[in-house]
């Protein structure tokens, strides 16, 4: 197998296991979000942790050289378990294509934020952000978004895909000063411990929680937190991060065509038009935004 075809099969496999997180989410639905979110984030941790053993020294002696690191990683697990909190709980309130398109949104919400902090882009990061505002509005239009709780679980999807967006930009300085695995460890460690006593608290466990609920979290933890981005960090040190990034909208698509075959969740065409406009401005958006950062 030559190079390409690798790197071409790893890309289309870390897409497969993203792009499952969302059906497999309503199939451990029995369970409420924040309890998904917080074992799944429980399970990566604790994955990352065994993988990057031999680095976790040299995190603990980066972070008492440099306090600064500590804060920011605290930051930066913070951010991560607002992202998967209100990611997860919008697919219980909205529909998989509309969640997986607004929290796509994510690049241009980047390329924003570090336009605030001084990074130099493109102006068509600003044409990208117009046309995914044009998308959203026509996808959340539609009439299902007369439905108070649609508007809520769209309105969650956003608030996933900015805070996932920040995460990246708070945590950008300390993955160029501590090793990847066990930074990724430490994030993951932060949003669980986060997640879980807020979920224990406010959100009990009912009735239809069975075997299947926890080992659909298990899944979670492992093939879309650990495989999936896992994959996307080796394909990045192959290829031009604009490719991947473009490979990695297919997500929403894939993750939709999954949910109608599993699930027999329909889509709506208003949706369809909305969510592949927004998916257009995304890719403007963040290509404009890479191309913009390197030649800062």
């Amino acid at each position: 197998m030559g190079e390409g075809t690798r790197v071409a099969f790893a890309l289309g496999l870390g897409v497969a296991a993203a792009a499952s997180a969302a059906t497999v989410i309503l199939l451990a639905s029995p369970l409420p979000p924040l309890h998904i979110a917080g074992g799944r984030v429980t399970v990566t941790a604790l994955a990352f942790v065994v993988l990057g053993r031999r680095e976790l020294g040299s995190l603990w002696m980066a972070m008492r050289e440099r306090p600064g690191l500590g804060w920011r990683t605290l930051g930066a697990g913070t951010l991560l378990a607002l992202h998967f909190g209100a990611w997860i709980a919008s697919l219980g309130l909205t529909t998989v294509l509309r969640s997986m398109a607004l929290v796509a949104l994510q690049p241009v919400f980047a390329g924003l934020l570090g336009r605030l902090l001084g990074d130099r882009v493109s102006p068509w990061l600003y044409v990208g952000a117009a046309v995914s505002l044009a998308g959203s509005v026509v996808l959340v239009g539609g009439a299902a978004a007369l439905e108070g709780g649609t508007l809520v679980g769209d309105g969650l999807a956003l608030l996933g895909g900015a805070s996932a967006a920040a995460y990246l930009a708070f945590g950008r300085s300390v993955r160029t000063a501590v090793p990847l695995r066990a930074y990724l460890g430490a994030v993951h460690a932060v949003a669980a411990l986060l997640l879980l006593p807020v979920a224990w608290l406010l959100q009990p466990i009912g009735e239809g929680v069975d075997v299947g609920s926890w080992l659909a979290v298990v899944y979670l933890g492992l093939v879309p937190g650990v495989i999936g981005h896992g994959l996307f960090n080796w394909v990045v040190r192959q290829v031009p991060v604009d490719r991947v990034a473009l490979a990695i909208l297919l997500e929403p698509a894939a993750a939709t065509l999954l949910a109608w075959a599993v699930l027999n969740r329909a889509v709506a065409g208003s949706e369809i038009l909305g969510a592949s406009i927004v998916l257009v401005g995304v890719a403007v958006g963040s290509l404009a935004a890479r191309r913009g950062a390197g030649r800062g």
